[in-house]
């Protein structure tokens, strides 16, 4: 049985993961002022977008979900006759309707493949299995990468999908913005009042920033720190501590940022949490994150992404 593993671009992993592993990658659509955008989640996109300063609080842009037809046309393209079994993981339902939207398509799909498989020789029937991640961005990929493990393990597929789904209590996500009021403005235009005005102002004023964890579909600031600079550092001193005493559940890290990397990859914050996953046989993915999550988040967001029983950063 071939297996095809799919995820949508609100997904933050290297370009070279997606590579290796021939990993799906279902586009998004960036409207920016009204001109429609590709997001692939590849690094070379987001970098583009970043560079042009194309999702800056000044513009009217945002991210829409693939409909019903597009998701389809996609698993009838490229999924269909040249694999027997899929997974997708989506980003959270409670933040985009991906996971519906798939879900509908998937039912399509299976009742109306067996012609197509057949013309490409194929006698066995399609199936696949869609499952909402609850999560967003780095813990999507850090969701991705648990998918990755458990394949090498060759369970099969009922017992993958059932740990799969089991890891969205495990999947904790973590997140850094450089404006509130940035993410304030981009979930009022979702119809989410997400943040209140009097906190942007506070958060502007005082130069508060929250440390927001998202978790399981539900997302919160489980601190607020004052510096930007001070709050990345709480986020990974968090994740150092979790190494140090071994609360990880699996060996590894997933990080983004929603910029040029190296501006990440060179502050103190990041250099000591590389050090001390090195000691501890960590695997570390830095990467830069996709248009989808920099539009949301804001330029110069960072988030990070651990697998753990429980979530005791304040």
């Amino acid at each position: 049985m071939k297996f095809a593993l799919i995820v949508d671009a609100a997904c933050d992993l290297p370009t070279e993961i997606f590579d290796k592993y021939n990993i799906k990658i279902l586009y998004i659509n960036i409207n920016v002022e009204g001109t429609i955008f590709k997001d692939d989640s590849k690094n070379d996109t987001a970098l583009d977008f970043y560079r042009k300063s194309l999702i800056e609080k000044n513009r009217d842009a945002q991210s829409v979900a693939p409909t019903v037809s597009e998701i389809y046309d996609f698993f009838r393209d490229e999924i269909v006759t040249k694999y027997d079994y899929a997974i997708m993981m989506t980003v959270s339902n409670a933040n985009s309707e991906i996971f519906k939207n798939a879900q509908m398509a998937s039912q399509k799909i299976i009742e109306r493949s067996k012609s197509a498989r057949l013309k490409a020789g194929k006698t066995k029937n399609f199936d696949m299995d869609i499952i909402n991640t609850g999560t967003v961005f780095a813990a999507q990929g850090l969701y991705t990468l648990k998918a990755i493990s458990l394949l090498k393990q060759k369970l099969g597929k009922t017992e993958t999908v059932k740990q799969l789904r089991e890891f969205t209590e495990n999947c904790f996500g973590y997140g850094v913005p450089k404006d509130v009021a940035y993410i304030r403005e981009r979930a009022l235009k979702k119809g989410v009042d997400s943040v209140s005005f009097f906190g942007a102002v506070l958060s502007k004023t005082f130069d508060i920033h929250p440390i927001i964890c998202v978790h399981n579909n539900t997302n919160q600031a489980v601190a607020k720190v004052r510096n930007r600079t001070n709050a990345i550092e709480k986020m990974f001193d968090y994740a150092i501590d979790c190494i140090k005493n071994n609360k990880l559940l699996m060996p590894t890290i997933v990080i983004s940022y929603a910029g040029e990397i190296n501006e990440l990859v060179i502050t103190n914050a990041f250099r000591r949490l590389f050090d001390v996953a090195k000691e501890y046989d960590i695997e570390l993915h830095k990467t830069v994150s996709n248009v989808t999550a920099g539009l949301n988040l804001g330029p110069g967001a960072v988030s990070m992404a651990l697998a753990l029983n429980e979530n005791d950063l304040k």
